[in-house]
């Protein structure tokens, strides 16, 4: 079928864009997705369980589907999967480092630091509905409630494997 100006409104660009994008949301994500987020932790279950074992829990327990030979590469080579990682993260730990007096650097890194200083934080709800500081505290807030579930959920260990990954990301930026 070919596009003519002038279609029926239901076929009009805007309705089958819309729609499109409508069907998208329900799309599942790749595994190579899936495998960038997981990876940490793919990463910390690879010590005590094989490839093999990684792969059969991930799809009996959570219907997640990706291959042994994928999650074997990606474990030989973690490189890339820890720099996705840490530009996963990093958007979030930025949004807090504007709210807090230390380096994202500093408190990635150190559980206590980090939870001291959002605890000092006001909180979103202080501040006078649609006001900047509102709206300002409560993106705070929600990406240090991220970094509890995404990050500091993490072993330290884990954390301190991608710790170089964020100083080439800090580098790079410095470059440009």
């Amino acid at each position: 079928m070919t596009y003519r100006w002038g279609m029926e409104p239901e076929h009009d660009i805007a309705n089958i864009g819309a729609e499109l994008v409508g069907a998208s949301l329900g799309t599942e994500r790749s595994p190579g997705e899936v495998l960038n987020e997981l990876f940490p932790y793919v990463h910390e279950a690879s010590r005590r369980m094989s490839t093999r074992g990684i792969r059969d829990w991930l799809k009996e327990n959570h219907g997640i589907l990706i291959s042994q030979p994928t999650l074997s590469r990606a474990i030989r080579s973690p490189g890339k999967y820890w720099q996705a990682f840490a530009e996963y993260i990093e958007p979030w730990a930025r949004r807090v480092e504007e709210a807090v007096p230390c380096t994202m650097q500093d408190f990635l890194f150190d559980a206590r630091l980090f939870r001291h200083f959002v605890e000092e934080l006001p909180p979103a709800n202080s501040f006078p509905e649609e006001s900047d500081e509102r709206v300002k505290y409560g993106e705070v807030e929600e990406a240090a409630d991220f970094l509890e579930q995404k990050w500091f959920s993490l072993s330290e260990e884990s954390r301190l494997q991608c710790r170089r990954h964020f100083r080439q990301m800090d580098e790079a930026e410095g470059e440009a």
